[in-house]
């Protein structure tokens, strides 16, 4: 992984606060990812033909290019959800530190205590 590698937003929600949790835990200790954050939203959505109101949890996982299948892989192994919402975004425009930080713990196989 290089400089020039880009860094990636990882989205994915769940209605269960523990799922969250574990989705979370389990791919920032593969370092797959190098945080998130959960926070609790309100969702309206079609479902099964009908009209659906919820509270979820919304993760959002600061990653690489080059985790992005493997961390795919294991929400949809760890997800709740027949149909997991699984949405990766680019980064555009990042500070150069907190990408450093991003790229440096995504490569590194220090065990995380």
């Amino acid at each position: 992984m290089d400089k020039e590698s880009f860094c990636i937003n990882i989205i994915t929600v769940t209605d269960n606060i523990n799922i969250a949790r574990k989705i979370s835990r389990t791919l920032l200790q593969k370092r797959l990812i190098s945080g998130a954050q959960i926070e609790k939203i309100e969702s309206i959505y079609i479902w099964e033909k009908h009209q659906t109101e919820k509270e979820e949890y919304k993760i959002t996982m600061k990653s690489t290019e080059y985790k992005v299948e493997e961390c795919f892989k294991l929400i949809k192994e760890l997800s709740n959800y027949k149909c997991p919402e699984i949405i990766a975004q680019k980064i555009d425009y990042i500070d150069k530190d907190f990408k450093t930080w991003i790229l440096e713990e995504c490569i590194s196989k220090t065990d995380i205590i």
